[in-house]
């Protein structure tokens, strides 16, 4: 059991604890779905407990961590985002580049396109109005 450590049983006991206050006040107010449902999430921490997650939690905050310092300060990852940010913006102007070679311009066709009911309906539409005074 070299997963358990005994550092983060005082941690645990203070969730546990205070999930427990909290499904004491949902039964005090007869709302035992949301009791039961605290009584889930009081549970969690003895089972991040049980199966060493703290101390994988706590190594994976560190390094994240470790590496926002050494990033912050080495000018050669500055200089990476820097180039990261430049093949991002060349990507993405050539897939402009690329639509707008494909394209037609379609602008025409459509107009030349319109069909025999668009302007009967337009028709119907403009008869209507003339007979109401509109237009």
């Amino acid at each position: 059991m070299s997963s358990f450590n005994l550092w983060w049983l005082p941690w645990t006991i203070a969730l546990s604890g205070a999930g427990l206050v909290a499904v004491w006040f949902a039964w005090r107010r007869k709302d035992r779905a949301a009791a039961v449902r605290r009584l889930g999430w009081a549970l969690l921490p003895w089972a991040a407990l049980l199966l060493g997650l703290f101390g994988l939690v706590f190594r994976v905050v560190d390094a994240i961590t470790d590496w926002l310092a050494r990033f912050a300060f080495n000018p050669a990852a500055w200089l990476g985002v820097i180039v990261a940010m430049i093949a991002l913006g060349l990507i993405m102007l050539g897939g402009r580049f690329g639509r707008r070679a494909s394209e037609t311009p379609k602008q025409p066709r459509a107009l030349a396109r319109r069909s025999r009911s668009d302007h009967d309906d337009m028709a119907d539409v403009e008869a209507i109005l003339r007979k109401r005074g509109i237009r």
